[in-house]
Protein backbone atom coordinates (compact mmCIF):
# COMPACT_ATOMS: atom_id res chain seq x y z
CA UNK A 1 0.00 0.00 0.00
CA UNK A 2 3.30 2.17 1.03
CA UNK A 3 4.61 1.52 -2.49
CA UNK A 4 0.99 2.57 -4.79
CA UNK A 5 0.26 5.82 -2.57
CA UNK A 6 4.44 6.52 -3.23
CA UNK A 7 4.26 5.12 -6.92
CA UNK A 8 0.88 8.10 -7.84
CA UNK A 9 2.89 10.48 -5.69
CA UNK A 10 6.14 9.96 -7.75
CA UNK A 11 3.80 10.36 -10.89
CA UNK A 12 1.77 13.54 -9.52
CA UNK A 13 4.94 15.22 -8.98
CA UNK A 14 6.78 14.24 -12.42
CA UNK A 15 3.17 14.89 -14.10
CA UNK A 16 3.16 18.50 -12.54
CA UNK A 17 7.16 19.20 -12.77
CA UNK A 18 6.94 18.26 -16.57
CA UNK A 19 4.15 21.05 -17.24
CA UNK A 20 5.75 23.67 -15.22
CA UNK A 21 8.53 23.01 -17.57
CA UNK A 22 6.84 23.40 -20.11
CA UNK A 23 5.25 26.81 -19.36
CA UNK A 24 8.12 28.06 -18.37
CA UNK A 25 9.76 27.54 -21.81
CA UNK A 26 6.82 28.67 -23.30
CA UNK A 27 6.36 32.57 -24.11
CA UNK A 28 2.76 32.08 -24.06
CA UNK A 29 0.87 29.08 -23.14
CA UNK A 30 -2.68 31.61 -23.33
CA UNK A 31 -5.58 29.46 -23.47
CA UNK A 32 -4.21 26.04 -23.80
CA UNK A 33 -4.58 24.51 -20.65
CA UNK A 34 -7.32 21.75 -21.81
CA UNK A 35 -4.38 20.54 -24.22
CA UNK A 36 -1.93 21.08 -21.74
CA UNK A 37 -3.78 18.99 -19.37
CA UNK A 38 -4.83 16.19 -22.16
CA UNK A 39 -1.23 15.86 -23.15
CA UNK A 40 0.38 15.52 -20.07
CA UNK A 41 -2.20 13.12 -19.04
CA UNK A 42 -1.93 10.86 -22.06
CA UNK A 43 1.99 10.71 -21.94
CA UNK A 44 1.60 9.89 -18.17
CA UNK A 45 -0.56 6.53 -18.98
CA UNK A 46 1.78 5.87 -22.20
CA UNK A 47 4.93 5.77 -19.54
CA UNK A 48 3.11 4.33 -16.62
CA UNK A 49 2.24 1.73 -19.10
CA UNK A 50 4.80 -0.96 -17.90
CA UNK A 51 2.89 -0.04 -14.15
CA UNK A 52 -0.13 -1.70 -15.68
CA UNK A 53 -0.20 -3.59 -12.36
CA UNK A 54 -0.64 -0.25 -10.83
CA UNK A 55 -2.53 1.58 -13.38
CA UNK A 56 -4.81 3.08 -10.74
CA UNK A 57 -2.01 4.67 -9.72
CA UNK A 58 -0.38 6.13 -12.48
CA UNK A 59 -3.86 7.31 -13.79
CA UNK A 60 -4.83 9.14 -10.13
CA UNK A 61 -1.38 10.31 -9.89
CA UNK A 62 -1.68 11.70 -13.59
CA UNK A 63 -4.68 13.79 -13.37
CA UNK A 64 -3.78 15.07 -9.73
CA UNK A 65 -0.50 16.34 -11.06
CA UNK A 66 -1.97 18.27 -14.16
CA UNK A 67 -4.94 19.65 -12.68
CA UNK A 68 -3.16 21.53 -9.78
CA UNK A 69 -0.07 22.73 -11.64
CA UNK A 70 -2.77 24.23 -13.76
CA UNK A 71 -5.28 25.02 -11.84
CA UNK A 72 -2.38 27.10 -9.59
CA UNK A 73 -1.43 28.71 -13.09
CA UNK A 74 -4.77 30.17 -12.93
CA UNK A 75 -6.61 27.87 -16.12
CA UNK A 76 -10.44 27.03 -15.81
CA UNK A 77 -11.28 24.16 -13.60
CA UNK A 78 -14.10 22.56 -16.17
CA UNK A 79 -11.56 23.51 -18.64
CA UNK A 80 -8.55 21.61 -16.96
CA UNK A 81 -10.44 18.48 -16.17
CA UNK A 82 -11.85 18.04 -19.56
CA UNK A 83 -8.74 17.88 -20.91
CA UNK A 84 -7.17 15.26 -18.23
CA UNK A 85 -10.37 13.28 -18.33
CA UNK A 86 -9.68 13.28 -22.77
CA UNK A 87 -6.20 12.36 -22.35
CA UNK A 88 -6.30 9.55 -19.90
CA UNK A 89 -8.96 8.30 -22.30
CA UNK A 90 -6.94 8.45 -25.52
CA UNK A 91 -3.64 6.85 -23.36
CA UNK A 92 -5.50 3.89 -22.08
CA UNK A 93 -7.23 3.67 -25.09
CA UNK A 94 -3.92 3.60 -27.62
CA UNK A 95 -1.73 1.50 -24.51
CA UNK A 96 -4.74 -1.34 -23.85
CA UNK A 97 -5.30 -0.33 -20.84
CA UNK A 98 -8.76 -0.81 -18.99
CA UNK A 99 -11.22 1.81 -20.41
CA UNK A 100 -13.59 1.37 -17.54
CA UNK A 101 -11.02 1.29 -14.86
CA UNK A 102 -9.63 4.44 -15.88
CA UNK A 103 -12.93 6.32 -16.33
CA UNK A 104 -13.43 5.19 -12.90
CA UNK A 105 -10.34 6.34 -11.26
CA UNK A 106 -10.52 9.66 -13.30
CA UNK A 107 -13.79 10.34 -11.40
CA UNK A 108 -13.07 10.01 -8.35
CA UNK A 109 -9.62 11.88 -8.81
CA UNK A 110 -12.36 14.83 -10.64
CA UNK A 111 -14.46 14.31 -7.57
CA UNK A 112 -12.22 14.52 -5.20
CA UNK A 113 -10.47 17.32 -6.49
CA UNK A 114 -13.62 19.59 -6.50
CA UNK A 115 -13.40 21.49 -3.10
CA UNK A 116 -9.25 22.59 -3.56
CA UNK A 117 -10.93 23.44 -7.21
CA UNK A 118 -13.82 25.72 -5.72
CA UNK A 119 -16.23 23.36 -8.13
CA UNK A 120 -18.67 21.60 -6.73
CA UNK A 121 -18.22 17.35 -6.78
CA UNK A 122 -20.83 17.57 -9.98
CA UNK A 123 -19.04 20.01 -12.29
CA UNK A 124 -15.97 18.57 -11.70
CA UNK A 125 -17.56 15.08 -12.60
CA UNK A 126 -19.14 16.18 -15.37
CA UNK A 127 -16.29 17.99 -17.06
CA UNK A 128 -13.84 15.07 -16.50
CA UNK A 129 -16.43 12.81 -17.72
CA UNK A 130 -17.22 14.79 -20.91
CA UNK A 131 -13.27 14.31 -21.80
CA UNK A 132 -13.42 10.67 -20.84
CA UNK A 133 -16.42 9.87 -23.19
CA UNK A 134 -14.89 12.67 -26.04
CA UNK A 135 -12.11 10.19 -26.37
CA UNK A 136 -13.93 7.30 -25.96
CA UNK A 137 -15.93 8.29 -29.10
CA UNK A 138 -12.36 7.45 -30.93
CA UNK A 139 -13.20 3.61 -30.10
CA UNK A 140 -15.51 1.25 -31.36
CA UNK A 141 -19.17 1.55 -30.18
CA UNK A 142 -19.00 -0.98 -27.47
CA UNK A 143 -15.98 0.04 -25.53
CA UNK A 144 -17.83 3.44 -25.61
CA UNK A 145 -21.21 1.77 -24.30
CA UNK A 146 -19.29 0.21 -21.78
CA UNK A 147 -17.72 3.38 -21.05
CA UNK A 148 -20.27 5.74 -20.49
CA UNK A 149 -22.34 3.01 -18.19
CA UNK A 150 -19.26 3.19 -16.29
CA UNK A 151 -19.63 6.88 -15.29
CA UNK A 152 -22.10 7.96 -13.05
CA UNK A 153 -25.89 8.97 -13.93
CA UNK A 154 -25.11 12.22 -13.56
CA UNK A 155 -22.30 12.74 -15.21
CA UNK A 156 -22.26 10.48 -18.32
Amino acid sequence: ANRSRRLAADVQARVADALAETIERAEDVGDHGLELARHATRGAIHVGDEFVEHMDQVAHGSIRGAVRSLHHMSFPAGEILHGAGYGLMQGTLESGNDPVEVARIAVEAAREMAPELGITEDEATGAVAEGILSAAGMADPEVLAAVRQSLPNDAA
